[in-house]
């Protein structure tokens, strides 16, 4: 069974498009999720904001590949 943390990843990874960095793989993120709570703390966070912004007005930035959205976010800069 996984950590909690991997399966609130996992929402995120599977939202948008294609990553253009795919990050740190599971088991070295489970390792350190049991003897980091700032990365869970993290994870816990970053999980809050983005179910805080899916289906809202920036939802089609967080379902697009990470190369567009780079774009779109320098281009509203």
């Amino acid at each position: 069974m996984s950590h909690p943390a991997i399966e609130k990843l996992n929402t995120l990874r599977t939202y948008g498009g294609a990553a253009r960095t795919p990050g740190l793989d599971d088991a070295t993120i489970e390792r350190f999720a049991n003897t980091h709570p700032d990365l869970v703390a993290a994870i816990d966070a970053a999980h809050e904001e983005f179910q805080a912004l899916a289906g809202g007005e920036f939802d089609e930035v967080l379902k697009a590949d990470e190369a567009t959205q780079l774009e779109m976010v320098q281009a509203a800069s």
